[in-house]
Order: C-alpha cells, then sequence, then structure tokens
C-alpha cells in the first residue's frame, strides 16, 4: 500500500485539484508538525519515510486533519480504528465493492504484509458505483474509453468505468484542456510545459503539487521552479538511523522523524532490493 488514496472514482482527480491550492497564510503545518502522522503510518503500515516528498502531496491540506486524533493514537491498534481499518486473514481480491449500507468496501495488503479491510461512505452528490476495475465513489457508471474534458471550470471524467469530476474553482483556479497531460486544473494563462510556482506551492504539468512551505522553503522560480534554497548537509535519497530518530535527506537537508515517540518505537534501516536504495521506517512491537 503506498500513501495515497485508496478509494477510486474522482479521488483520481484530487491531485489535480489540489494542485492549486494557493497561500500558506492560516498555520499551513510545517513537515515537524505533521510527522507525528507519517511516523504512525510507517510504524503501523511499512512505508518507507524516504517517500516523504510523496507523503506531502497526499496528506490533506486542512491543517486540522492532521492534528486530530489519529495523530495521537497511542498504538497501532487505537490507530487502525481511527484510521477505519480492520484486520483481515487474506485479501482474497483488492478490488473494492459496494457493501450493503452504500459504502465502498476495499480490501488492501500493507508494505509491510499486512491485511487490512475498511470502508469509506461517499460525500453526496457521490455514491458507491460499481466500475470495471472495481467499486470506488463517483457520480454513476461510464462507458467507453478512458477520458477526461473541461465544462467550464469543471473536469469531467470517465475512470474505469466510473463517472467523476472535481471543480477547479474551489482552488480558484480554471480548468484547462491539452493534449498532454489532458485535462487539469491551472493557473489562468498559457499550456503547462514545465513546473512552475504558485505562491510556496511547486506544481508540475501532472497536477501533483507540494507546498515548499512545509518544508521551510520557498518555491523558486529561477533556473527551474524548485523548493529552494538547496542545503548541502547530504544528498537526497540518504536515509539513515540517529538512535531511534530516522532520518531522511530531503532538499539537501536532514528531516528527522522520532520514531521513539510512538508507542516505544524505533528506527530501521533495510538494504534496498535489486539495486534499489536504502529504505528507513518506524518499527513498534507487534508489527511486521
Amino acid at each position: 500500500m503506498r500513501w495515497g488514496a485508496i478509494w477510486s472514482g474522482s479521488a483520481l482527480l484530487l491531485g489535480l485539484v489540489s494542485a492549486g491550492c494557493t497561500g500558506t497564510d492560516g498555520g499551513i503545518p510545517t513537515l515537524e508538525g505533521i510527522s507525528p502522522v507519517l511516523s504512525r503510518w510507517s510504524a503501523c503500515y511499512g512505508a518507507g519515510l524516504e517517500e516523504v516528498q510523496e507523503l506531502l502531496q497526499n496528506v490533506p491540506r486542512d491543517p486540522t486533519a492532521v492534528k486530530g486524533a489519529c495523530a495521537l493514537s497511542a498504538d497501532c491498534e487505537s490507530y487502525d480504528e481511527c484510521n477505519g481499518f480492520h484486520g483481515v486473514e487474506s485479501c482474497d481480491s483488492t478490488a473494492a465493492t459496494c457493501d450493503g449500507s452504500g459504502k465502498v468496501s476495499k480490501c488492501f495488503r500493507a508494505a509491510n504484509g499486512l491485511h487490512l479491510g475498511a470502508t469509506h461512505e461517499c460525500s453526496a452528490p457521490e455514491v458507491c458505483v460499481v466500475g470495471t476495475k472495481g467499486a470506488g465513489c463517483g457520480l454513476a457508471p461510464c462507458g467507453g474509453p478512458e477520458e477526461s474534458w473541461c465544462s467550464g471550470s469543471v473536469i469531467h471524467a470517465c475512470i474505469d468505468g466510473i463517472s467523476a469530476e472535481a471543480d477547479c474553482s474551489t482552488t480558484g483556479l480554471i480548468c484547462v484542456s491539452s493534449a498532454w497531460p489532458g485535462p487539469r486544473c491551472a493557473i489562468a494563462g498559457g499550456q503547462c510545459s514545465k513546473p512552475a510556482c504558485s505562491g510556496s506551492i511547486l506544481v508540475d504539468c501532472w497536477g501533483s503539487s507540494l507546498d515548499c512551505g512545509w518544508l521551510g522553503l520557498s518555491c523558486i522560480e529561477e533556473g527551474g521552479a524548485h523548493c529552494g534554497p538547496i542545503g548541502d548537509e547530504c544528498r537526497d535519497g540518504e536515509v539513515r538511523c540517529s538512535g531511534v530518530v530516522a532520518g531522511v535527506c530531503l532538499f539537501g537537508t536532514w528531516r528527522e522523524f522520532d520514531c521513539g515517540s510512538f508507542n516505544h518505537g524505533w528506527c530501521a534501516v533495510a538494504a534496498g532490493r535489486d539495486g534499489e536504495p536504502a529504505t528507513v521506517r518506524c518499527r513498534v512491537s507487534g508489527r511486521p
């Protein structure tokens, strides 16, 4: 299981909308502030902390969402409950289904090998819809080819047999059509040909975004849009353990996660497989 959304349908469009979240006023959290969430997810489900950039792109932008009860869970069992997960013996299928109450039900395999079940209630006007690759939240089933298009500020899409939409105007953007990478939420004007800055947010042409402010950095246009200034403490991708503290090099600076602050956890580094780089994660007793 990776860090992104596990629910299909319009969830696949959320990156296109979040790419346009602008401004850092109002308490956008820092990496240090959300590290309890990332450390718990790593300890309980096995995800490597070196994926921190991807993690930050998937953590909710609402600061209250990362300071709630889940971030204060004392152990993995209470963290499971807070996230709506429950253990299952095995996943006969990882395809989501609609349960009897109209919720999306899914079984998935975590990075540490655990099999987890979860249910998710769709937000109106979306309902649970069965598509070509399983169920997800959407407006209705759709047939024909995979496609997406703009209608005013709204992206409409047929994804895996599920009709979904996302309104770019909710983040102050417009819907822009192009042959590549396709319809997306964007700042008004021009076609997307390279990453760009929107305030402190680094936005690429695939609709992915990273708020540089979460890392104590700025989005810099000069020399090609990037988070900066780049440090010289380490090389990006390096990982380490300093006692119970996990370290990940990101943008030339060590970013630290205190594994010991959660349920007497510890830091563990594992060699990468098949030439892949080493990985670092938090570990706790009772979880693989």
